[in-house]
Parts: structure tokens; C-alpha cells; sequence
């Protein structure tokens, strides 16, 4: 299965970007998309003294799940080891008739399943950025909890009650801290390490059918930054019709764990319109489809994405092999 749910925020530039890609929030105001506070002073979702939670849900509800971060600006909640608030714990986890938590205190970072505290680390989260990955086991007797800051394993203990059933929700808190912000999150089966994204844009026309809106080369109305709705598009209504585009090169000396193929697009008339998300390689190719809303992603649960751990030829990616492949759409429905 591998990495379930990946983003970074490359590709956002308002609000609603950033919300088409969770699953739920706490609250309709605040701000939720910040320009320079992200790994490497990239964009990112920043949590303010409005806005406390997010959640993400988009993947297979199970009892092992490893989720990571960056985190920036993440301040502490001492509280009591009694549950109280989402939004005063770094992660709250549904796993059964309680919450399992891990909260951000000023001596030690620590897990609890609700009233009752499992673990702590000697140490915390600072407010500079950091990377944060845990590997959560839910079980009522035989559960397990490991937790890496910037890669060093600072929890991991097994044998406790964690929850009484699968992980199917999980929210992302700010410990009541104002303006926290997050980049680089993923949702897997396994250890991952730290993961960057990369904003891979179109830049040829390798074999396409839709029409542009304007101009004779398909991949410039695809190409931009952040994406501008009605400006800049092609279209068709043909069953079949399909845009292959090539991409710009990954950089050198990055592992390739995934890559997430992603647009931004909508019908316009009455019944079923899908599109198939293409990886191509030759004669090889993976493809996933999504059903079109009438309007652009600009909510959440609407990102239009897919997530491929393997290669068109079912093998790891790499640099080279990602740099020879192309990416594109097919009109499916």
C-alpha cells in the first residue's frame, strides 16, 4: 500500500486551495494557506488563533498507520492527562470509544488514550521547524506507539491499550498556539522518513487532444504556478480524448518514495464526467480516475489528485525513472 495521502502546498496560492486538500476543519474563518512559513520557507496550511484543527481521512481505516510532518511555530499545552480539547493536542486519533492524543507539553512530548497516559519522550517540539513522524499500532492490549523527532526515536513502546479498534480519522491540532503552520504531510503503512514535495509542471505537448482556450500548445494552459480557474484551460467532451504532457525534471540526489498526480478541473453539463490521471512510460502506464464536480476544487474532500508509489512499470520509482515519464488525463466518463 505505501504512502496513502501526501501534500505539500506547491501548487496552492488562497485558502481554498489548501481546503480542497483535507478532509474537515473546526471552523469556517481563519487563515488556512501561508506563502513562506513551509519547509524551505515554501508555501504551507497555517493553523491561527481561529483556526485549531484540520482533519484528513482519505485513507484505508486499519490499525497501523504512520503519519508525518513538518511543523513550525508549535507552541506547548501542559493541560492535565484528562482529554479535553482537540485542539489542545499536536494529533488526536479516533481508535475506537476513546481518543488517542499526543500532546506538545513544555518538558516532554507525550501520548495518552484519553484519561490515561501511555508514554512521554525526554524531550519536545521546539517552535523552529521540525520533522515529526509516529507509527501508531491500535489495539486494546498489544498496541504500540513509536515516535521520531528530526529522525532520532525519541518513543517507542508496545504492549499498552492504544484504542479498540481501526484508524480511520485523524486530526491535526495547534495545542491552542497562534499561527502554526504544516508542510509535507503524509499519511502511510510504514516508515516513510522525511518527505519534500516537488512541483513537477507541464512543459511539452507530448501527444494531445483536448482543445486549448487559446494559443496552439496544450501544456501552457496547464502549467501555471498556482492555478487561475477560466483563465487559462483546455477542454473536450469526446469520450477518450487524452492529453499527455512531459514534465520538468525532478532534481538530482532526491529518492522518489510517490508522486501525486493532480488537476484541477470541472464539467459543465448535466450527468457523470470523469477524467483517468495518467502516468505513461512507453507502453506502460498506471491511471486513476476521479469524478468531475461542476465547480473547481474550492472545498474540502474536492483535491483531484492520485497518489502512485510505484512506477508505470510497477517498479520503484526514481529520478530517471520519473524524468521519462509523462503525466496526463483521459476523458473517461
Amino acid at each position: 500500500m505505501g504512502i496513502e495521502y501526501f501534500t505539500g502546498f506547491e501548487g496552492c496560492g488562497s485558502n481554498a486551495d489548501v481546503l480542497a486538500l483535507l478532509s474537515g476543519r473546526n471552523t469556517a474563518v481563519g487563515t488556512w494557506y501561508d506563502a513562506t512559513n513551509g519547509y524551505d520557507g515554501g508555501k504551507c496550511l497555517r493553523l491561527s488563533a481561529n483556526t485549531y484543527i484540520f482533519n484528513i481521512s482519505k485513507f484505508t481505516s486499519n490499525a497501523i498507520k504512520v503519519v508525518g510532518f513538518h511543523v513550525k511555530g508549535l507552541g506547548t499545552n501542559n493541560g492535565s492527562s484528562s482529554f479535553s480539547s482537540l485542539r489542545d493536542n499536536l494529533l488526536s486519533i479516533g481508535t475506537g470509544a476513546s481518543w488517542f492524543t499526543i500532546r506538545n507539553r513544555s518538558t516532554n512530548l507525550a501520548a495518552f488514550l484519553h484519561n490515561t497516559f501511555l508514554a512521554s519522550a525526554d524531550t519536545n517540539i521546539s517552535a523552529a521547524l521540525a520533522h515529526f513522524e509516529m507509527k501508531l499500532k491500535s489495539h486494546a492490549t498489544e498496541g504500540e506507539v513509536h515516535i521520531k523527532i528530526n529522525g532520532e526515536l525519541v518513543i517507542s513502546e508496545t504492549g499498552l491499550n492504544t484504542g479498540d479498534s481501526n484508524i480511520g480519522n485523524i486530526h491535526f491540532g495547534s495545542c491552542q498556539t497562534s499561527n502554526v503552520y504544516y508542510d509535507n504531510i503524509f499519511i502511510a503503512d510504514d516508515w516513510q522518513g522525511e518527505l519534500i514535495s516537488y512541483l513537477r509542471k507541464p512543459e511539452s505537448d507530448e501527444s494531445v487532444q483536448f482543445t486549448p482556450n487559446a494559443g496552439s500548445d496544450n501544456y501552457s494552459r496547464v502549467n501555471q504556478d498556482v492555478q487561475d480557474g477560466d483563465t487559462t484551460y483546455v477542454s473536450s467532451n469526446t469520450l477518450g480524448h487524452t492529453d499527455i504532457y512531459g514534465v520538468e525534471d525532478m532534481p538530482s540526489g532526491v529518492t522518489v518514495k510517490a508522486v501525486a498526480v493532480g488537476v484541477v478541473a470541472r464539467k459543465d453539463d448535466a450527468g457523470d464526467r470523469a477524467l483517468e490521471l495518467i502516468a505513461k512510460k512507453g507502453m506502460d502506464e498506471v491511471s486513476d480516475e476521479i469524478f468531475l464536480p461542476t465547480a473547481y476544487p474550492a472545498v474540502e474532500n474536492t483535491a483531484q489528485r492520485a497518489v502512485f508509489n510505484k512506477a508505470p512499470d510497477n517498479t520503484d520509482w526514481s529520478v530517471a525513472k520519473f524524468n521519462d515519464t509523462d503525466f496526463g488525463f483521459k476523458v473517461s466518463a
